[in-house]
This record gives C-alpha cells, sequence and structure tokens, in this order.
C-alpha cells in the first residue's frame, strides 16, 4: 500500500493512527520499531565538520531510544573530527549539532535537530559509517487538515473512565465462504471522554498506555501536547511524557517520534480526586480547572507548578525521605509564588521591623555583625511560608493547624539536611497530610469546586472544596 504524507483519520474513537500504520504503532510500544531508507542526509551546523549521505536505517532499541544508521560511500573516516568531543564540562558547540533528514521506503521524509552523529571506517579509503540517537524526529502533512491533537503516552495507568467500548468476536470464514461473523460481543469502561469550554477530549488506556485524543473548537492552541501531560501529571498522579505525537494546525499536520524518556514509575501518593469514592465529574471537573490554569503559561517549558508536582511523585516512588523534601520544598514554593500577597507583615510589623533596623544601625557593634544582623532582620519583611498559612486558618477549613504542623517537621528537618526525628511510620503520616495541604492550595488556586477525600482525617471522609483564598473583604460597617 502506498501511502502519501503523514495523517489521521478524523474519527477520534476508530482511529488507526495513520502516519504510523497499526503495525508500526505497536511496533513503537513494544520498543522494536524501525524504518528503512534509501537516502538519509546529515547536515552539518558547520563548515568545521563533513556532512554525510546515503541509506540506513532508523530503530528503537530494546531501552527505547532511536537510533540511525547511515553509509556513506564518499566521505573518508577522520577519527579527530568527531562532533561534540571538546573540552570535557564544556558545552557544546551549536555547530556541533547536525541536522537529519530521512526518506523512507513509503515516502515518507523524516528530520531530526540537534543530533550529534559518530563515524566510523577505514582510514584511507572511501566509506563511512555514521550512527547516533534521535531525541525526535517528525514527519510533516501537506493537505488542508481539521484542527486535532493526538498523543500517546507510554506507561501503566488507571483512569476514571466513563464510557463504554464495544469488543466484537468474530468468527474467520472458510475458504470460498460468506466473509467472517459476529458470534458475540462484550463492553469494557476504559475510555474517558471530557467535554469541556472548547475543547472534547478522549483518553483511552490500553495495556501499554495512554491515547489521548484533543479536538478543539477553533484552531488547536500552542504547546497543547505539554499542558495536556501536565493536567494528566497532577489528575492521574502518574508522570509520563508522550512517545509519539500527531499534530494539525493552521491547516498543515506534523507526526513526532520520540526516544522513550525514563521509565514508568508508581508513586506512593495516590490521585488528589480519587475517582473509588468521588464521582467523575468531580474529577472532570478538576481536570477542566488545571488545564485552565496553565493557559496563560505561555514559556516554551513546563509552569513550574506541574514541576512541582511532577518533583513530588517521582520523589513519593523514591523514598519517604525524597518524598518529604519534595514536599516540603513543593509547598513553600507554590505559597511563594501563587500567593505573593499572602505571609506579608503588617504595616505596624513593618514600622517596627524599620525601627529595629535602626536601632543596630546605632549600636556600637562592628560593621561584620551589624551586616550580619540586619540581613537576619531583612527577611521578616519578606512574605513567609509559614504565617501564610496561619493567615489561612479558619477560612474554610480545609487548612488546617495539624496540616500546618505536618509541612513544618518534614520541611524544617529536610531543608537543612537534618533527619525528621519521628518513626518510619509517623513520617508516612506526615507526608501524607503534608499532600493534602500541597493539593488543598492547588484547588484553591486553580478555583476548583468538587469533593475531595481527606486523607488527612480519620476514616478519609469526602470534603466538599471550594475557594477560600484571599477572604471575601468585610462588609462595611452599618
Amino acid at each position: 500500500m502506498q501511502r502519501r504524507g503523514c495523517g489521521f483519520d478524523s474519527h477520534p474513537l476508530h482511529s488507526n493512527l495513520a502516519v504510523l500504520s497499526p503495525s508500526e504503532v505497536d511496533d513503537l510500544q513494544s520498543r522494536s520499531f524501525r524504518i528503512h531508507s534509501l537516502d538519509i542526509h546529515l547536515e552539518a551546523g558547520s563548515t568545521r565538520f563533513p556532512s554525510y549521505r546515503g541509506p540506513g536505517s532508523i530503530r528503537q532499541n530494546e531501552q527505547g531510544t532511536l537510533r540511525f544508521e547511515l553509509f556513506d560511500q564518499t566521505q573518508e573516516a577522520d577519527p579527530t573530527r568527531q562532533p561534540g568531543t571538546g573540552a570535557p564540562g564544556g558545552l557544546i558547540p551549536e555547530g556541533d549539532y547536525y541536522r537529519l533528514t530521512a526518506v523512507d521506503l513509503s515516502g515518507r521524509r523524516w528530520t531530526a535537530d540537534r543530533v550529534l552523529p559518530q563515524h566510523g571506517g577505514r582510514l584511507g579509503e572511501p566509506g563511512v559509517v555514521c550512527f547516533g540517537t534521535i531525541q525526535e524526529m517528525r514527519c510533516p502533512e501537506q493537505e488542508n487538515l481539521p484542527p486535532g491533537l493526538r498523543l500517546f503516552i507510554p506507561g501503566s495507568f488507571e483512569i476514571p473512565a466513563n464510557h463504554l467500548t464495544k469488543l466484537t468476536r468474530t468468527r474467520s470464514a472458510l475458504a470460498g465462504s460468506a466473509p467472517a461473523v459476529e458470534v458475540g460481543w462484550s463492553s469494557v469502561i476504559d475510555t474517558w471522554i471530557l467535554d469541556l469550554a472548547r475543547l472534547k477530549i478522549i483518553i483511552e488506556v490500553s495495556k501499554s498506555g495512554l491515547l489521548v485524543t484533543a479536538l478543539p473548537q477553533g484552531e488547536l492552541a500552542a504547546g497543547l501536547d505539554s499542558r495536556l501531560e501536565e493536567t494528566l501529571w497532577f489528575v492521574l498522579a502518574h508522570p509520563g511524557k508522550w512517545l509519539f505525537k500527531m499534530e494539525r494546525r493552521g491547516g498543515l499536520g506534523t507526526t513526532a517520534v520520540r526516544s522513550l524518556r525514563g521509565t514508568d514509575i508508581k508513586p506512593r501518593l495516590g490521585p488528589p480526586v480519587d475517582w473509588d469514592y468521588i464521582p467523575v465529574e468531580m474529577v472532570t471537573m478538576l481536570f477542566q480547572q488545571y488545564l485552565a490554569y496553565l493557559e496563560p503559561y505561555h514559556e516554551p517549558r513546563y509552569h513550574p507548578t506541574s514541576l512541582n508536582v511532577v518533583q513530588v511523585l517521582r520523589a513519593s516512588a523514591q523514598s519517604i525521605e525524597a518524598e518529604a523534601l519534595a514536599l516540603g520544598v513543593g509547598i513553600e514554593s507554590l505559597l511563594n509564588r501563587d500567593y505573593p500577597e499572602c505571609g506579608r507583615p503588617s504595616i505596624a510589623d513593618r514600622n517596627e521591623i524599620e525601627r529595629l533596623e535602626q536601632l543596630i544601625a546605632d549600636a556600637t557593634l562592628t560593621d561584620q555583625i551589624k551586616k550580619r544582623a540586619l540581613g537576619a532582620i531583612s527577611r521578616l519583611k519578606s512574605t513567609s511560608a509559614g504565617t501564610c498559612l496561619r493567615q489561612m486558618l479558619g477560612h474554610g477549613g480545609h487548612v488546617t493547624t495539624d496540616l500546618i504542623e505536618a509541612w513544618t517537621k518534614i520541611r524544617n528537618a529536610t531543608a537543612h539536611g537534618e533527619d525528621i526525628a519521628e518513626p518510619f511510620e509517623e513520617i508516612v503520616s506526615l507526608c501524607d497530610k503534608a499532600y493534602v495541604l500541597f493539593n488543598v492550595l492547588i484547588f484553591n488556586r486553580i478555583g476548583f469546586i468538587g469533593e475531595y477525600k481527606n486523607r488527612a482525617l480519620p476514616r478519609w471522609p469526602e470534603v466538599k472544596f471550594s475557594k477560600f483564598w484571599p477572604p471575601p473583604p468585610a462588609p462595611p460597617d452599618a
């Protein structure tokens, strides 16, 4: 079968992810993907290095890394001119990187940037073998296509499914008889459909990972692939990055394939809204609000709050000490970034601090001691995470003394490189409470309204949440 360009079926639930054939999709998930090319071009980024061209292949190795090989019959090997081999510890110059272009046997044109090839061959004889790693490669489409996005995220996931998929069993036809006939069917709940304000999202789970489809009303937002990854980190409490992406924007499409990044991890901490007890609609609301919270962030990197989330989850898959450190830092980072007006000293307190600074300045002390004392006092003027949390007490009942004390214990010890002076079971309990506080602060910031399981309380009661900070202004005096 001949295939032009790189496309996928517009029907979200029955697509076979066609730039990639169904067998190639399976191969990517099983780390056995490969393509062959009669024309791979390695274009050097500067005149210091030669370019190479010839037949070769691109394939995944056992670790899921994309590796290429190219056979150039005209160039000669020169072991003194290997790119990326400068002084140890130094940055690799931009001119050392190559661009790879490969036209495969199906006519698809793949490109990859920032490639650092190595080469070898017999000295003084034509003929070079080039090889190296590809972090990400892309294939464009040239047709007028409707907007959409599809991602595959490898891993072992659980989702709050709300949609049935019909599984049909058929019997193969005998030679010369009628086509295969249906002999039975069954259904399985394995799909989560989210009808958001301007976006429909379909998330399907398989034994290999998640297939995420996004169909916008209007144009596809830039960077939506990263924002969907981040939202899934938080809502599912499971870090994961896409392995292949099919994207259509402005009438044009691109398919991208990556080397597998890291391994699938199993955090100890669970989802912030547990769909085993809470209706799926509440989880959908959480997804919508977190995605909306990320929307104004246009930097070409992950949102700082999402990095806090993924650091906490990864740490919880390592050790309880790593989890405590990540929670202590994550909560303080979240307060400093998203609650800038909370925890500031009052005008009266600032006046007192200035008087204290003046007393120190007028005191008969050495300049060195004065400088150190004034530096310590100046921190009283800045926002304090602990003061901020204490200001939240009594507003909504979600931030409690118990949660603040748990965070204070793990934060003060881990931030200063000390052991937490508690039995192991108590450290786990402290981390559970800090994780509730971490999630509550995010709930409030994104405007989540719904229910969650409060695992910091006995019997884990279901709690209704609504925004509590900043508190509403006090009514004017009558």
